[in-house]
Order: C-alpha cells, then structure tokens, then sequence
C-alpha cells in the first residue's frame, strides 16, 4: 500500500468531517461573493433611480423578474440535475456527457421561447402596468431585452456545473464584474447619450452576453470543452437526466417565483410605480438571503456526494454544521439591515422611501426562514423528486391566497407578507420531511450555544439602535457598523465551539487567536 493511501484508510474520520466543515465554510464564503452581485446591483440601482423615471426602473424590475423566472423554465432544472449527476459521475467523460445533456436542452428551450417571446410581444405589453412609457414602446423594449434569456440561461448552466465541481469561488467575476459591473457602466453611459428609456435594458443585454461569453472560459478551465461537444449521450442516461429534470423544474420554476415573481404580482396588482418600490425593497432585503443561499449552493453538491457514498453521518453532520451558521449569522445581520433601512433609502431617490417596510417585512421573514437551516437543499438531493414540488406547491397556494386579500389594503406591504409566509411554508416542510422521513435533524445541543448568543446579541444590538436612534444619521450609521463587527467578533469567539470556529478559517483565527493547523 502507498504511503498516502495507508494514511487515508487510518485517518481519524472526525478528521474527514472537520475537513469537510472548513470547506464547506469556505466554499460558502466564495459563494457568498458571487452571490453578492446584489450587494452591486442594489449599489448601481442607487444611480439608476436618480437617472431613469420611477416607470423605467419599474418595467426593468419586472422584466429582469420576469426573465428568471422565464430562465427557472428554459433551464429545465439543468443547473439542480447537474449538483445531483455531476458529483455522482466518476469519469471525466461522464461529466461531459452531462455538461453537454444540460446545455443541448437548456439552449434548445431557451431560444425557442425568446423567438416566441418576440412574437407575442405586444399582447405580453398588454399583460403588465408600463405607466408613462406608451405599450408600443414598451413592445419593443420586450423584444430587445428577451434576446437576454439564452445569454442568461447559459450563465446558470455554465456556472452550475463549476459549482457542480465544487468549486464556487470562480463565478465571482462573472456575477460582480461582468454582470452587474458593465450593466451599471453601460446604463449610465446610454442614459448620457440620449437612450433615457431603453439605455438600462440595452446596457443589460450586453453585459448579460458578455457574461455568457466569461462562462464558457470559466467552464474550460474545469471541462474539456472540445471533449463536451464531442461526448456521446446516451439514451438511457438522456432519459434518467431529462426525467429528474422535468420534476424538478417546477420546484425550481416556483422557487424562483418567491425570489423575484412578487415584483411581477405587484406590477399587475398595483401598477409599474409600485413594482419599482417592491422592487428597490426586495433587491435591499436580498442581502441577508444571500447568506441563505451561498450555504444552500454549497450543500446541495456536498448533499448529492455523501448520499452516492452512503455517509449519511457525515452528511448530517455537514447539515447540522451549516445551520449553525446561518444561524448565528442571518439574526445579528438581519437585526442590522432592519435599522438601518430608512438610512439606506436615504441614499436613494425620494420617491422609493416606502421601500422601508418592504425591506423590514421580507427581512423578518428571511430570518426566520434560516431557522430551517439548509433543508430545502438537502431534500432536493435526497428526496423523492415530488418532495419539492409539493413544498413549493404549498408556499404558492399561500402566497397567491394572502396576497389576493391583502393587496386591497396594506398594498405592496401586503404582498411582502404573503411572500414571506409562502418562502417560510417551504422551508419548514422542508425541516420536517428531513427530520421524520430522512432522519435528519439540524439541531443539536451545539446548537443552542450559537442560537442563544445569536439571540442575545440581536437584542442588545436592537436596544442600541433604538438609543441611537435620534443622532445624527452619520453616528448612528457607524456605529451600527461598529456594532456588527463586535457583534461578529463576540459570536466567534463565545458562540461558536472551537471546532466550528477553526472551520472558518481566518475569521476564526483573527477572532479566537488560533494558530494554523499544521498536518501530522
């Protein structure tokens, strides 16, 4: 036996799992910053409301809205289908079968519906509030920007089957740069050069596209482009993969739905004005999800790998692990976005300062949902595949019933809420089916530790801000700021165990004083 393979069959499994936390967490990490492309958009949007009428911001909100939840169909699953197959593959061949499997169908659905899309244009003007701007107008603003779903399609795929690899930290220049950096540049310039209507929708094509165009690099430098364009798909696995997909999209289709689809509902219900509110609201809110999502994005491939070995323990484990930190994290952050909404909008435009309560409910909402940790993950993985269509299924039912009663009198404030009850629903099914059919639980006695400090600190930091709350803006901003960083430094150091903390990497040694492992 070679010497590194006798190590590994000796090697302390305790010391399998923490490897496995620590990279989870950094995975996480790097997810994280991809993800944060809406921490850049919602700083582009800054100048975006100052530049483009509330009715021009409105439409985009509901169009890129409606281009997700478009791209959650023309995908076809292929991005979740890749985090189940890929992980399980054990050939480099096999992974560009389905490499190539997800970009044959998800291209092939995508630019049919773009053409159909373009087709239908004027009766889909018809469908939405355009407020100032005039539906022939309108018509061919939908026109131009759907050539943006193939090039974004392609972005989920490409960038689904890095993650698929589990590597996460690559797609960042995608998301932030070339995405959301270019759109920003590029709005503004059209806006300057006469385009103060169609500029935003221009300026997001082409960055969208030139973002399709990075990811097919990215993915090279992880498959054999040249071996995915030439790998034979066979029939049998053609069928196992497009049969898990096709039950799969409508979770993901739903899904989506709550992430964006209730810019849409509010455009319908209450008109393009009210869209660009919710929807300046919801992009603001979308920062604490993202520490939601980034462990979920990390969990799923983690999930689908530990079941295919049958390591179940480990994979409770890693469960356990990554809802300690949400956790931990989403109640202080939470806290801290809440306060410091009226400030954020100040920054803003005058006329979105109703944003406020859409930033407080759908936040409200968001830390309660990471009470159920990475669930939704974990059964998309493992679950039978009608599990999480039902969920969805579910949290829709409740979204389109509170929201159709309660739009009449509390308006976007309303729709928040019904969103926020509907994500909630899914995520506790999700806790429950994990726990009663899977055997899986999240929670532990080390999970008290971080919950309660997590608690604790949130309190205290929500009494300090009420205190600070009548000085001058500037102060108080700082030192919610201030507060955040001591709140995060105390949650290291006396929320978390030692082992959780040095999974952290760096954060955890600047916080506890840790010196570096070194391997025996």
């Amino acid at each position: 036996m070679a010497p590194e393979e006798e190590f590994m069959a000796v090697q302390d499994p305790g010391q399998e799992i923490r490897s496995d936390n620590a990279t989870v967490a950094k995975s996480a990490g790097k997810a994280f910053l991809g993800q944060s492309a809406a921490v850049v958009e919602a700083l582009g949007l800054i100048i975006f409301t100052w530049l483009y009428a509330p009715a021009v911001v409105g439409l985009f909100f509901t169009l890129w809205a409606a281009l997700k939840v478009l791209t959650a169909v023309t995908e076809f699953a292929m991005t979740t289908s890749q985090q189940r197959f890929t992980p399980a593959s054990k050939t480099k061949a096999g992974d560009a079968q389905i490499l190539k499997a997800a970009l044959m169908v998800s291209l092939s659905i995508s630019i049919g519906t773009t053409l159909l899309v373009a087709w239908f244009a004027p009766e889909i003007a018809g469908y939405f509030h355009s407020g100032t701007v005039s539906k022939e107008l309108f018509t061919t603003i939908i026109r131009i920007y759907v050539w943006a779903l193939p090039a974004w399609t392609l972005v989920e795929v490409l960038t689904a089957s890095v993650r698929a690899q589990r590597k996460f930290g690559p797609e960042i220049r995608v998301r932030i740069f070339y995405e959301q950096g270019l759109r920003l540049i590029g709005g503004v310039a059209l806006f300057y050069a006469g385009l103060e209507t169609f500029g935003l929708f221009y300026a997001h094509v082409i960055s969208i596209t030139l973002a399709a165009i990075l990811a097919f690099r990215l993915a090279s430098k992880f498959y054999d482009l040249k071996a995915v364009l030439n790998a034979p798909v066979d029939p049998a696995f053609l069928k196992e993969f497009l049969s898990f997909s096709a039950l799969m999209m409508p979770a993901n289709f739903i899904k989506k739905l709550f992430l964006v689809g209730s810019v849409i509902i509010v455009n319908k219900a209450l008109g393009v004005e009210a869209a660009a509110i919710y929807g300046l609201g919801r992009h603001i809110s979308s920062v604490l999800q993202i520490v939601h999502l980034s462990f979920e994005y990390v969990m799923a491939p983690f999930a689908s790998l530990k079941n295919a070995l049958a390591k179940r323990d480990e994979l409770q484990g890693l469960y356990a692990f990554t809802t300690r930190l949400i956790v931990a994290l989403v109640m202080p952050l939470g806290i801290l976005l809440i306060y410091l909404s009226r400030d954020i909008l100040t920054v803003f435009n005058p006329d979105y300062a109703a944003a406020t309560g859409v930033i407080i409910i759908l936040t409200a909402g968001r830390i309660t949902e990471a009470l159920s940790g990475t669930s939704a993950a974990v059964i998309e993985m493992l679950g039978n595949k009608m599990l999480p269509l039902a969920n969805n299924l579910v949290g829709l039912t409740a979204l389109f019933v509170l929201q159709y009663y309660l739009k009449v009198d509390y308006g976007v404030y309303g729709i928040a809420l019904a969103t926020a009850v509907g994500f909630n629903l899914i995520s506790l099914l999700s806790l429950a089916e994990a726990y009663f059919i899977y055997g899986l639980s999240p929670y532990s006695k080390k999970t008290l530790r971080p919950l309660l400090v997590s608690f604790i600190l949130s309190t205290m930091m929500g009494g300090f801000f009420v205190i600070a709350d009548k000085m001058p803006h500037a102060v108080h901003f700082s030192l919610a700021l201030i507060s955040i960083y001591v709140a995060l430094m105390i949650l290291v150091r006396f929320g978390l165990s030692e082992e959780d903390a040095r999974s952290l990497g760096r954060i955890g040694r600047w916080f506890r004083n840790f010196k570096p492992q070194t391997a025996i």
